[in-house]
């Protein structure tokens, strides 16, 4: 079932390669975190390099932020799941994006190198 996270927007099937899926919702994007900032919400600690307080990028680089609401699906010792956070909404008659992503991996900085691909001779 597509179900949508109410605490972090988070889109996913419940249900993945026939596998149960347990959605956990992630720490604040340095974006987030400059929402949470401006609106008074956190207060970043100075950046010992130059004194003033630092931007979410570093902040976000340096330490996790995690959602006051955060959601955690995971199973609970017992029964249920270990945090609730703002709850789930089931996304009814929907159909699953399965659109194929490309990056063009040429255009990261600094490059990427590929790793090789390891084989096992047929036996």
């Amino acid at each position: 079932m597509l179900t949508q996270c109410n605490a972090c927007g988070g889109v996913y099937q419940t249900e993945q390669n026939g596998q149960e899926y347990y959605h956990v919702c992630p720490p604040l994007s340095a974006v987030e975190l400059a929402a949470a900032v401006d609106a008074g919400a956190v207060t970043l600690p100075d950046d010992p390099a130059t004194g003033k307080p630092e931007t979410p990028a570093a902040a976000v680089m340096r330490r996790s932020y995690e959602r006051s609401n955060k959601r955690d699906e995971r199973p609970a010792k017992g029964a249920g799941i270990l945090r609730d956070g703002d709850g789930a909404t089931p996304i009814v008659d929907a159909t699953p994006i399965a659109a194929p992503v490309t990056v063009d991996m040429s255009k990261l900085k600094g490059g990427v190198t590929p790793s090789p691909v390891a084989t096992t001779p047929n036996a």
